[in-house]
């Protein structure tokens, strides 16, 4: 396990398949190109100086493998520069104006969380990305992390409009909750007759398997999603990121 020491900047667009431990968050991470080390999915895991701020990042470069790895690389240089701004919202405002402005044939969707362990409450926010899954102590099932109100023509996806609004919201976290990140090659998924494995299935999946450590929920999926398509992930990069809170 890969532990992330104070003050570091951790992440990339490589193929990898690890664990890591983020101040108050444990975490499991896959992610593959389709036809090379690297691809257009990006992750990134940062941990502010005095262990109180952990901030993820998830973003998806439209296309796939290495014809946009060079993008995706670019996104994540540019995301690490601007990461020290405490609004996630406002981060991916910037990253936006800068793709707009700068490398116009990049679209991307991204979400950032921050996980302040002083107060327990989750921010995150979203550009055109799919939301993330949420398994609370005590609940019965996992569920969508949506957006309760969010701001109209807002969160978009990268690279669209300049100047577009992203929302922030926040919710309360306890020890023990879980999370679950992707990117849309997960629940883009096909299997042999062409039909996608969606959100729906991934949700019913993860309240079948989720009593378990977070490798084994990051494995459960990565093995049903290869079963399912029949060995391969030749449609789209794909990246999972399963969490939990200490």
């Amino acid at each position: 396990m890969h532990t992330i020491q104070c003050s570091e900047i951790w992440g990339g667009n490589e193929e990898i398949n690890t664990e890591v431990c983020a101040g108050a968050l444990t975490i499991s991470l896959y992610s593959k190109g389709t036809d090379g080390e690297r691809g257009g999915d990006i992750y990134y895991v940062s941990l502010c100086g005095k262990e109180m701020l952990t901030r993820i990042a998830i973003a998806d470069v439209s296309g796939h493998g290495k014809a946009v790895s060079d993008t995706s690389h670019w996104l994540y240089r540019s995301m690490v520069s601007y990461m020290n701004d405490p609004q996630g919202n406002r981060i991916l405002q910037d990253l936006n104006n800068l793709v707009n402005n700068e490398n116009k044939d990049a679209l991307a969707t991204a979400q950032i969380i921050t996980f302040n362990k002083g107060d327990s409450h989750l921010h995150f926010s979203y550009a055109g990305h799919p939301p993330l899954l949420i398994k609370r102590v005590g609940d019965n099932g996992w569920e969508r992390l949506k957006l309760e109100n969010p701001s109209q023509k807002a969160n978009l996806i990268l690279g669209i409009f300049e100047n577009t609004i992203y929302d922030r919201e926040s919710v309360v976290l306890k020890s023990d909750d879980l999370l679950f990140l992707y990117t849309d090659g997960v629940i883009e998924t096909r299997n042999p007759a062409g039909q996608l494995f969606g959100t729906d299935q991934l949700i019913d999946l993860l309240n079948e398997k989720s009593n378990g450590s977070v490798h084994a929920i990051k494995t459960t999926v990565l093995d049903s999603l290869l079963e399912f398509s029949g060995g391969n992930f030749e449609h789209d990069d794909v990246t999972m990121m399963a969490l939990k809170v200490m």
